[in-house]
């Protein structure tokens, strides 16, 4: 039967960021499930009650189909179409970021044309590096290469570092700090890449951009680099969301885990408060949300999931602004 493939996550600093929104950009293709996805998130910034003045932050993580062949490129460009619609769903310009291993041969791919040069200029991507141009197998674009770190195969791809595959694009707004977020020039790299090893393993014996240890660790984990980059917010850091202490300090909760057709949770309170109960598959897809309120000392809720389908979910706990508790479990 038909799977889900290709899982994106994100990690993010839940004191500078608050994830407002998370949609699943989920597709059918070749006989398999996919999903790219995105989240909206805002700065917590010390005024936010005051001025209203609301940073948002929108992020799209995807991994393209990967190969070099006509087949594989026109499933490149109609997965990057997919984001580039959702992006003009939204109806108006922002900060947004596009990001993961994009498996592009050259920028004139109509995958990767779609984002820096799309029908409506409105949803432009920028290079931050402004490396565009002919990058693999090309020694004068060795700094931005990310793939491979091994020159042999294994578990690993081999080949060396050649190619450009992983990304962080900007749109205009977060370019030029329209609103709020700024791209910070020269911050953009490709971590652990010192360019002295062009075609060949990462150099994890004189690395010249990081230490040792840390380039012996890149190689180990992947046969990609990680990309980075920085931004500044004309805003001031708030402090730790308060929700933060209610879920140390003030809320205890338990559940049967793996879970077989009832999720059953107990939920210990010391102050009444009102709270919402999402349950999360590992894509992203909220499939279950309620609304409950919670009474001092013990509340108990159950919970059906006889039709989740196996695997790993997140039941998660939050009020309106912030998080109060999330956890994985597993159905079986």
């Amino acid at each position: 039967s038909p799977s889900t493939f290709l899982a994106n996550i994100i990690f993010y600093n839940s004191h500078k960021l608050i994830l407002k929104s998370s949609h699943p950009i989920s597709f059918h293709i070749n006989g398999y499930d996919k999903v790219f996805n995105a989240y909206k998130f805002y700065f917590n910034s010390d005024d936010l009650e005051t001025t209203n003045d609301t940073a948002f932050l929108y992020c799209v993580v995807a991994h393209l189909k990967s190969s070099d062949d006509l087949s594989s490129r026109t499933q490149r460009a109609y997965e990057t179409s997919l984001i580039m619609d959702y992006f003009e769903s939204i109806g108006e310009k922002g900060n947004y970021l596009v990001m993961g291993d994009f498996n592009v041969y050259s920028p004139t791919e109509e995958c990767f044309q779609n984002f820096i040069d799309p029908d409506n200029s409105w949803y432009t991507f920028n290079d931050p590096s402004n490396q565009i141009g002919d990058w693999s197998s090309n020694y004068d674009y060795r700094y931005s290469h990310t793939q491979s770190t091994h020159s042999s195969a294994g578990c690993h791809a081999s080949g060396g570092m050649d190619d450009r595959f992983d990304f962080i694009l900007a749109s205009d707004y977060i370019m030029n700090g329209t609103d709020h977020f700024e791209y910070i020039s020269n911050s953009y790299k490709a971590v652990g890449q010192d360019g002295s090893n062009y075609n060949g393993s990462l150099n994890v014996s004189s690395n010249a951009v990081v230490p040792n240890t840390v380039a012996q660790a890149l190689y180990n984990m992947s046969d990609h680099l990680p990309v980075y980059l920085e931004m500044k917010v004309d805003q001031n850091l708030g402090a730790p969301l308060a929700i933060q202490k209610i879920h140390l300090d003030e809320m205890q909760m338990t559940f049967n885990n793996p879970v077989y057709d009832y999720l059953n949770l107990n939920i210990s309170i010391s102050k009444k408060q009102q709270v919402n109960i999402d349950i999360i598959s590992v894509n992203g897809q909220v499939e279950f949300q309620e609304k409950v309120n919670l009474a001092i000392g013990n509340n108990k809720k159950t919970i059906s999931v006889i039709g989740l389908e196996s695997g790993v979910y997140i039941v998660r706990l939050y009020k309106n602004n912030g998080q109060v508790y999330a956890s994985k479990f597993i159905k079986n």
